[in-house]
């Protein structure tokens, strides 16, 4: 049970977090670019918000190390490089 409300708890914070950016995507997606542009878009948010970015809930860690599927806190280059490569 415990496993069921911590992916609530970080679906429901993922909506507040990415609601601005979300909007913003999907009005540039809706002005003609392509949907393989907005899904790397979301693959790209979706990183970066898991690996990236720091919470100050999970005692400043990201979701991705609160997790165990990472140690460290990747760059914005890691990231970039990674979906690249």
């Amino acid at each position: 049970m415990r496993c069921v409300r911590r992916a609530v708890v970080v679906k429901e914070s993922l909506a507040s977090t990415s609601g601005r950016p979300l909007a913003a995507q999907c009005r540039v997606t809706i002005r003609g670019k392509s949907l393989k542009h907005h899904v790397a878009m979301q693959a790209i948010f979706v990183a970066w918000y898991n690996f990236a970015r720091k919470n100050e809930a999970l005692k400043n860690q990201t979701p991705a190390m609160a997790n165990g599927l990472s140690d460290y806190l990747w760059t914005i280059k890691e990231l970039i490089e990674r979906a690249a490569g």
